[in-house]
């Protein structure tokens, strides 16, 4: 669907929220979206989890999430539609919420 046109701005629309839970090894938190405009990420999680935009994800290197709120942001600055990878660290799960803009 992509962005559209409000007047002479860009409209954006807000999907639902929704979660994921990432382990000890990579995964694929949230998928690719040719679509995507914008996209928030929260560890609503206790453990600190490493995001990688694209590739595997690996400890201690990449995007960092502290536990309890930790946070990021992609929108038009930083816009990237790739698959969003996360782990954290051996034996725990770990816990983000993501909302996604069309």
């Amino acid at each position: 669907m992509g962005a559209r046109k409000f007047g002479t701005i860009d409209r954006i629309e807000w999907q639902q929220p929704k979660d994921a839970a990432p382990t000890d090894t990579d995964s694929i938190l949230i998928p690719e979206n040719p679509d995507r405009v914008g996209l928030i990420i929260v560890n609503d999680g206790a453990v600190n989890i490493f995001l990688c935009i694209g590739s595997e994800a690996q400890l201690n290197k990449g995007i960092f999430l502290a536990a309890n709120g930790g946070s990021y942001e992609i929108n038009r600055t930083n816009l990237s539609i790739q698959a969003i990878h996360g782990i954290v660290a051996a034996t725990f799960t770990g816990s983000i919420t993501f909302q996604e803009a069309i």
